[in-house]
């Protein structure tokens, strides 16, 4: 849960909002809930994300609960396997940063399909209504508080939704319900799109956890202080490994996050894993995803031929 409004510049901090040439990258809006707003793919401007945090929308909506409070929303964070993010930020293959975005929202899209509850009272009753649509912004990071290479995005669900004619608070057990359900979507998704593209997996965790099959693990370990840090809290701790104890252990541990600019840190990365061939990795991989695709249309040609009747 987001505490407060007053956080919002965090996520337009140096790592999430920069220039690449003369292309501006920034948060996005996505859902159901933003296209009825107008916002969809739209950029995020601070002072209206601001804004839909304390509960006042674009179209001049004010949400509060009756003694005046709003909960701003919620943070879902999903990040990519630790190869993954190696090879994408690395490596430089772009084309695994675009399979994540995918994968993040394929996961949040799930998250609108089965969290956007509300409650309606009427007459004393109260209803818990599924209004299927969300408002969520986007905001892809790069690097975790080691400064190490860390894939992952920032969809932040702003506390509304739209149901029966006007715009309504979300109920919010729902979503606490599914995070680890939308956890596995999103890396079931991002297996599945890094398949495609070449490379092979191994699975690493029963939670569809994985990494790419070729990264050397000394490399992985290499850029996994963080890990470290979250798996000696659990061990001191005697806590189960699994996503909520993560969680916990991730903000008993985090440092402050150093200033360093996004060109500075790719430079710092590439250095460190030369001798690493990881451009073979790339190439290879771009050469087994072309097989893959033509072998797809080959296929989706052959079925074409046989719904007409023609031999293949």
């Amino acid at each position: 849960a987001i505490s407060d409004s007053g956080g919002a510049s965090h996520y337009f901090s140096h790592d999430d909002y920069y220039h690449k040439g003369d292309q501006q990258i920034q948060g996005q809006w996505h859902g159901l809930g933003a296209v009825r707003l107008g916002l969809s793919h739209m950029p995020v401007e601070l002072e209206t994300f601001k804004s839909m945090l304390e509960g006042k929308l674009p179209n001049g909506t004010e949400l509060s609960k009756s003694d005046g409070t709003h909960k701003p929303g919620w943070d879902v964070t999903l990040s990519a396997p630790k190869s993954v993010s190696i090879m994408a930020l690395a490596a430089n293959d772009e084309r695994l940063t675009k399979a994540h975005d995918r994968a993040v929202q394929t996961a949040m899209q799930f998250v609108e399909r089965h969290a956007s509850i509300t409650r309606i009272k009427e007459d004393g009753i109260t209803r818990h209504v599924h209004s299927g649509n969300l408002i969520w912004g986007t905001f892809r990071h790069e690097s975790n508080r080691e400064s190490e290479p860390q894939l992952h995005s920032h969809s932040v669900v702003i506390n509304a939704t739209f149901c029966e004619g006007k715009w309504r608070s979300l109920e919010s057990r729902e979503l606490y319900k599914i995070q680890k359900i939308a956890g596995e979507v999103y890396r079931s998704e991002l297996a599945k799109e890094v398949q495609n593209l070449g490379y092979e997996v191994r699975r690493t965790h029963p939670d569809g956890r994985f990494e790419i099959a070729n990264v050397p693990e000394e490399l992985i370990a290499k850029f996994s202080e963080r890990t470290r840090q979250i798996e000696e809290y659990l061990r001191e701790h005697g806590l189960e490994d699994n996503a909520k104890n993560r969680e916990i252990a991730a903000l008993h541990t985090r440092q402050k996050k150093q200033d360093i600019p996004r060109e500075e840190l790719r430079q710092k990365w590439q250095q460190e894993v030369q001798g690493y061939d990881l451009k073979n990795l790339v190439d290879q991989s771009q050469a087994q995803g072309a097989d893959h695709r033509r072998c797809c249309r080959l296929g989706r040609h052959r079925q074409v031929r046989r719904d007409t009747g023609h031999q293949s």
